[in-house]
């Protein structure tokens, strides 16, 4: 089994997967960091692809990200269109589950005020979020949202244990 958590900032990905890791044991990987985006193209695309060889994992960002990001950014590499089709292929064919979670541009902003991050900067949340909602909604595999306005991350975690029984 592997579950990927995708979007933007301050929407409970890393407390899900932490939360996850404890229920289960299957080890939090990063799919897309800073770190990944000084990765030439190919370097990229082949972490990804041993991604989807391994079993019994959690994502804590995935190819989506990098998409959003490298457009972004300019010093990112980026996967081009064959990388990532055949990635999706991957993933519908290990029934990978991408949660992807979501939350207003304004409680993101509260959000990451709370938190005091550094890396992004509340005047970049709606285009990051714009760009989200663009490269999720083309995404070719299968993807379960969620708002965590409404959901908690708990309430999140629990649906996901019982989608695994």
């Amino acid at each position: 089994m592997i579950i990927q958590l995708e979007g933007n900032e301050a929407v409970f990905k890393t407390t899900i997967a932490e939360k996850l890791n404890k229920a289960t044991g299957f080890p939090v990987i990063k799919g897309s960091s800073f770190e990944l985006s000084k990765c030439t193209n190919d370097e990229l695309y082949f972490y990804f692809k041993n991604l989807m060889a391994m079993d019994d994992i959690i994502i804590d960002r995935t190819i989506y990200s990098n998409l959003v990001y490298a457009t972004l950014y300019d010093d990112y590499s980026i996967l081009n269109e064959k990388q990532v089709a055949e990635l999706e292929k991957m993933m519908k064919k290990k029934n990978v589950k991408t949660v992807y979670l979501i939350a207003s541009s304004e409680t993101i902003k509260a959000r990451l005020r709370e938190r005091g991050d550094e890396y992004v900067k509340e005047e970049e949340i709606d285009g990051i979020q714009d760009k989200y909602d663009e490269v999720m909604s083309n995404a070719k595999a299968p993807i379960t949202w969620y708002d965590t306005e409404e959901f908690s991350s708990d309430e999140i975690v629990k649906e996901l244990l019982e989608y695994y029984k």
